[in-house]
């Protein structure tokens, strides 16, 4: 239930109910996964650019600025949450917008840190 479980242990040892701090994977279907791939523009922050890419049925980030290699999973229809240690939590979220723009907000601790955008 993580890198660092101490949560998981302390309920363990006080033979209370174990509770599970993190959304469930869905199943989608790839097609649906797949449209959110591509370059994300972050006029914001210079023009950098989030790429984001489809394997495997899971959507990969990357940036400019920073090889993540950092793999997100669907928690909605458009919602994708990172497989990351430590238990940080970072998600992405998808919103159709006109003229077949996407918008993607990065999340993180329940806080928006970024927004790009897809033609």
């Amino acid at each position: 239930m993580g890198a660092f479980p101490f949560k998981t242990i302390y309920q363990i040892l006080d033979k209370k109910p174990l509770s599970i701090e993190f959304p469930k994977k869905i199943s989608l279907p790839l097609v649906e996964i797949q449209q959110y791939a591509g370059s994300y523009i972050d006029e914001d922050n210079n023009g950098e650019t989030q790429q984001l890419t489809f394997l495997d049925g899971y959507l990969i980030h990357n940036s400019t600025s920073i090889p993540w290699d950092m793999r997100f999973f669907p928690i909605a229809k458009n919602q994708f949450r990172a497989i990351r240690q430590g238990g940080a939590d970072g998600e992405l979220r998808f919103t159709k917008l006109e003229k077949g723009i996407t918008k993607l907000e990065m999340i993180q601790n329940g806080k928006v840190i970024g927004t790009s955008f897809k033609n």
